[in-house]
């Protein structure tokens, strides 16, 4: 199962293959893609047998992916999280509210960094996520879900008229705390935080 990154990177992986091997050293290609965007993309093995799994692209170029989980012979594989829905102004029912402050790699003085807090509400059992900003108030934000696993794994991308932030958020503590990251364009960073009372 291969999880794409959302946002502009996501079409990199239009000549992506995936190849098995016994030894590490012979590898043997089972898929390629066919040159369309995907957000998950699962690929089956059949009934080969194989110890290590390669994923590349046919092209020099970078790889972007959120994940890549391989499974065994037998394994329940995950469901694919439902289609991407774009926020409302009411807060998805039953969500928890995330404050995360996004740090900036190479700000002008790491010890002052400015703070930058970001609040969202996070609802797993629909897998919906809402900013809790002015653009999102006013219907100018769409959010865009890639991996949901209940409190423990969320990636997403915020888009607003001329900003794309992509997250990616480990959650610990049953979902309690988050340890992530952020990126917008060329800046990036650690995203992290927790659960706070909804207001």
């Amino acid at each position: 199962m291969v999880y794409n990154r959302a946002g502009q990177y996501g079409s990199r992986e239009h000549t992506l293959r995936a190849l098995l091997s016994t030894d590490g050293r012979s590898w043997t290609t089972i898929y390629t893609h066919n040159g369309t965007d995907f957000d998950v993309l699962p690929i089956n093995a059949g009934n080969r047998t194989a110890r290590y799994v390669r994923v590349q692209l046919a092209e020099t170029n970078y790889l972007n992916l959120q994940e890549v989980e391989v499974y065994g012979a037998g394994s329940a594989q995950p469901t694919s999280p439902p289609p991407p829905t774009s926020p409302t102004t009411a807060a998805p029912a039953g969500g928890n509210r995330y404050r995360v402050e996004n740090f900036v790699y190479n700000a002008p003085d790491v010890y002052q960094n400015p703070r930058n807090y970001h609040d969202f509400i996070v609802n797993f059992a629909s897998c919906s996520v809402q900013e809790l900003n002015a653009l999102s108030q006013q219907g100018q934000e769409t959010i865009h879900v890639s991996v949901c696993r209940n409190n423990s794994r969320l990636t997403f991308t915020t888009s607003t008229p001329g900003s794309t932030v992509d997250y990616d958020w480990i959650l610990l503590n049953n979902g309690q705390t988050v340890a992530g990251a952020w990126r917008q364009g060329s800046g990036f960073g650690p995203s992290v935080g927790g659960v706070i009372p909804n207001r």
